[in-house]
């Protein structure tokens, strides 16, 4: 699902690094904005994970199981350290292409 979202912003990232290029950014800048953009949305979605889980594990142990909860800082750490990882090859793998495009090109295209 997160692939078919990047896919479906792609052509809005080919426009706005083709704009981004005219005004002179070159392809480690507009690389670099890329990443950073993705790293944070999987930081993001890795705290949600991470905090969904703790939740939905509180519940079942304490509501459903009657058992003591016992949290771990692990959830959290493997939750937006993968979140991170995981957005940021998705991101880089469907945009890595954006970078290296003519901005002649595109924006003869629009």
């Amino acid at each position: 699902m997160l692939y078919a979202a990047l896919l479906a912003t792609q052509d809005e990232r080919i426009h706005q690094a083709a704009i981004l290029r005219t005004l002179g950014a070159d392809s480690r800048y507009l690389r670099r904005l890329h990443l950073t953009e993705f790293a944070v949305l999987g930081a993001l979605s890795g705290l949600f994970a991470a905090a969904g889980g703790t939740l939905l594990g509180w519940v079942l142990a304490i509501k459903v199981l009657e058992i003591p909860y016992h949290s771990s800082a692990l959830i959290w750490l493997v939750g937006v350290g993968g979140g991170v990882v995981t957005v940021t090859l998705a991101g880089w793998l469907a945009t890595r292409r954006v970078a290296q495009m003519s901005p002649l090109q595109v924006l003869q295209s629009v």
